[in-house]
């Protein structure tokens, strides 16, 4: 709440426009980068850096910049914690890098107990629909011990996988998501 707020003003009623933030979307290289916070779970959150408030040196307020997470949960770090973001997202990366790929049996029961469904696809040559083929070489993305191709579900932040299968289930549980998060949308009405 504004903190002039008196008897007639309601609450949350932002302050006036004169005394509120400008935040920017361009100007700074964190802009657009991906981060992963920890919050105790065992899986980290991912997001990523959509806008910034310069630091105010007058009253030695640091720079904020405001993040949005995949599941739709905003917040303001300070540069330190986008740079520990950063890093976070990079040891998840490695993490997940190292992990053995999941068999088909660890995929399927992951579809069964989530209620999933993967989009089979005879025209992509992936075998899946979402799910693009990243052949090998050198602009190949993933570790680079792998020598054989891998696969990458087709949305911003998927992680690539060794098998078409895992990147499948990536580009499911993607679907389920946008789904969710589109049923929890208020209705306007006209």
């Amino acid at each position: 709440p504004h903190e002039e707020e008196g008897p007639g003003t309601p609450p949350g009623t932002p302050p006036p426009e004169e005394e509120q933030e400008q935040w920017l979307l361009t100007g700074h290289h964190h802009l657009g980068r991906r981060i992963a916070r920890s919050f105790g779970e065992d899986e980290p959150t991912f997001g990523r850096v959509t806008r910034w408030l310069p630091a105010d040196e007058a009253s030695g307020e640091p720079a904020l910049f405001h993040c949005v997470h995949d599941d739709g949960d905003e917040e303001d770090l300070e540069e330190h914690e986008v740079r520990a973001a950063m890093r976070r997202l990079a040891a998840a990366r490695k993490e997940e890098e190292a992990a053995p790929p999941m068999s088909e049996e660890e995929v399927t029961a992951a579809v069964e107990a989530e209620g999933l469904t993967l989009l089979r696809s005879e025209r992509g040559s992936s075998g899946f629909t979402g799910v693009r083929v990243n052949k090998p070489g050198k602009w190949a993305k993933g570790p680079a011990k792998l020598r054989g191709p891998t696969f990458t579900a087709a949305f911003s932040g998927a992680h690539t996988r060794t098998t078409a299968l895992e990147a499948a289930l990536d580009y499911a549980r993607h679907l389920q998501q946008q789904e969710q998060e589109q049923q929890q949308a208020p209705v306007e009405v006209a």
